[in-house]
């Protein structure tokens, strides 16, 4: 997001922020420099996060960055485990669905059957790379927001 080439981030606001890092001590390459050279600028850009995530306190659970951190790791973990998942819910289907055709405590095996259908459902329909990666751009603006506020006090 801090590359002059990434729209995701509006001119002035990106100006702010490498204006900030600068006086950090983050060499940020100009527009020129980045299109002459990406890998060295994106090592720049890696550094400057390597900087700003160790400036933060990652334990605090109160602020927006740390949820937002909480979040995507959940939604990265969630995707990882997405086969797992589509599997044990299949399986909770059939048994549902298996219950309530034997007749065997029927209102438990609709329980089940509907719970695995949800489950079944969310995985297929929601759970993918997209959604995590919504995740990681929120998580990513949370982190940049930190140059400028950390409850209403600046941090430079």
């Amino acid at each position: 997001m801090l590359r002059h080439s990434d729209a995701r981030i509006n001119g002035p606001t990106k100006k702010r922020y490498h204006a900030a890092l600068r006086r950090l001590g983050v060499n940020i390459p100009t527009r020129s420099q980045e299109s002459a050279k990406p890998d060295a600028a994106e090592a720049i850009y890696e550094s400057a996060i390597d900087l700003l995530l160790a400036r933060r306190s990652r334990e605090t659970k109160g602020n927006l960055e740390f949820k937002e951190n909480v979040t995507y790791g959940y939604r990265r973990n969630t995707l990882g485990l997405k086969p797992i998942s589509v599997a044990i819910a299949a399986i909770a289907l059939v048994v549902g669905v298996v219950g309530a055709i034997v007749g065997r405590n029927i209102y438990a095996s609709v329980v089940v059957g509907l719970a695995a259908l949800l489950a079944l459902a969310f995985n297929l329909l929601v759970v993918n790379s997209a959604w995590v990666l919504a995740s990681d751009d929120d998580y990513a603006r949370q982190l940049l927001r930190t140059l400028e506020t950390d409850n209403g006090s600046s941090h430079l």
